[in-house]
């Protein structure tokens, strides 16, 4: 039996973003805000239209790995790497 990760991850492999949506049992506003979209923009992506990648890739981030976008917009930055930059 696959782990609520497995299967989130299964559903965003195959290109399905409202069967994702649904197995997480959020409304469109709720998936589609966490990743800076609008509802209405989510209801596109949902009904065919192409979802650009940068959307994507949040959506990975977000929704299959769990990763809170505040969590990555504050200074997580080791500091070894802080340095280097």
């Amino acid at each position: 039996m696959a782990t609520t990760h497995q299967r989130r991850r299964e559903l965003f492999v195959a290109g399905s973003m409202r069967d994702l949506r649904r197995y997480m049992g959020l409304n469109q506003a709720a998936f589609w805000s966490a990743v800076g979209a609008t509802q209405s923009a989510g209801s596109r992506y949902e009904s065919g239209r192409r979802t650009p990648k940068p959307i994507l890739d949040l959506i990975r981030v977000v929704h299959v790995e769990g990763i809170k976008i505040a969590r990555l917009q504050r200074n997580h930055v080791p500091e070894e790497m802080r340095e280097a930059a």
